[in-house]
């Protein structure tokens, strides 16, 4: 502002400058000496005043013309404008919603809020399946086929874990247990009874890694099963003898004469399963007697029974077992065991367990 007034009263000043000369030069007289001035009085007063001449008005000077002709002729040179400086309180203000402060929700932790942040990765990693020495996956994959076509209630399991070759499983149906071996490939297949139409197997491993697989059985109704399980040696067996027959009958069956399904469907009556590698290092071992529902014209009854045999390996000792049977409802039913074997002085006698099985008692068709 300082400046420009400045140049307003220099502007001003040059104006009136420029006002005044024309104003002189318009009347066209120039400013006397003052020794002309005084001669000029005194011939003035001696000689007689000529007729006055009519003078004509002249105009007054328009000093607003001249003004804008100085504006003209002045070169006016223009400045920036100078920039605007806000201090302090004029400073414009952002909207509302800007000036209150998002925090993140209390009601989530720093892992939750870390999860949500976290940017997924572009290029997921994927973990390349275990391989055996062979190249093969290690799997395990562990399957089951159920064989009712002969109404025998028979499930196939097939067992593959390459990364498991040689290694000894433990296969569980229930409260049925039975130890294996797999090949150097790492697989197994066995014939297990089913105890039950919805019958779950599961295979575990010496690491405890399991694998479980389920077959559908629904003959399993239609057939009379018990089992007998024990670990390692402890001489016990299911011995069941036919419609009366006497032990080394052709109705006595047992491990030495334990038939298969076949031979047992032929003769009409049952037939025994043992499962488990005597071999191993305290192995599950199984026995299941199954007899198949009206396979015989002619009723009758099946007396079984649970022995133990005295060997060199049991003697004097006490064993344990379990037997599982149906129960009044349909139901498996489990029993656990423990039988005092004798002294070694009876190494191959037998004794019997009465009453630990009920019979069967089958009706005619």
């Amino acid at each position: 502002m300082e400046m420009n007034r400045q140049r307003i009263i220099m502007i001003g000043a040059t104006l009136g400058t420029v006002a005044v000369t024309a104003f002189l030069m318009q009347s066209g007289r120039s400013a006397p000496r003052p020794e002309a001035s005084a001669a000029a009085m005194t011939a003035a007063s001696a000689a007689p005043l000529p007729a006055p001449v009519p003078v004509k008005a002249k105009p007054a000077p328009v000093l607003n013309e001249v003004v804008i002709v100085a504006a003209v002729t002045a070169p006016i040179v223009e400045e920036e404008p100078a920039p605007v400086v806000i201090v302090g309180n004029d400073l414009p203000r952002p909207p509302s919603d800007m000036l209150t402060p998002v925090l993140p929700s209390t009601s989530i932790d720093l892992h939750d809020r870390v999860a949500v942040t976290s940017e997924p990765s572009a290029d997921p990693i994927v973990e390349e399946p275990r391989r055996n020495q062979f190249g093969l996956t290690c799997g395990p994959i562990l399957s089951a086929a159920g064989a009712d076509a002969a109404g025998n209630a028979m499930v196939h399991l097939t067992l593959t874990a390459p990364c498991h070759g040689d290694e000894q499983v433990t296969v569980r149906h229930g409260d049925l247990a039975f130890s294996a071996r797999l090949d150097p490939l790492g697989t197994l297949t066995a014939e297990v009874p089913a105890l039950s139409r919805q019958a779950r197997f599961t295979v575990t491993f010496a690491d405890e890694t399991e694998t479980t697989t389920q077959a559908d059985l629904p003959g399993a109704g239609q057939i009379e099963r018990v089992a007998l399980v024990h670990r390692g040696e402890t001489g016990l067996q299911i011995h069941a003898l036919e419609f009366g027959a006497d032990y080394g009958d052709g109705g006595h069956v047992w491990a030495e004469a334990s038939r298969d399904a076949d031979e047992a469907a032929l003769m009409g009556g049952g037939f025994l399963t043992v499962l488990g590698d005597p071999t191993l290092d305290q192995p599950y071992m199984a026995q299941v007697y199954s007899y198949p529902s009206g396979t015989r014209d002619i009723g009758g009854v099946i007396r079984l029974s649970v022995e133990a045999e005295v060997t060199a390996f049991n003697c004097d000792t006490e064993v344990q077992g379990r037997v599982i049977e149906p129960g009044p409802s349909g139901e498996a039913v489990t029993v656990e065991m423990t039988v005092a074997i004798p002294d070694c002085s009876a190494i191959g006698e037998y004794l019997v367990l009465k009453n630990l099985l009920r019979d069967l008692r089958i009706a005619s068709n």
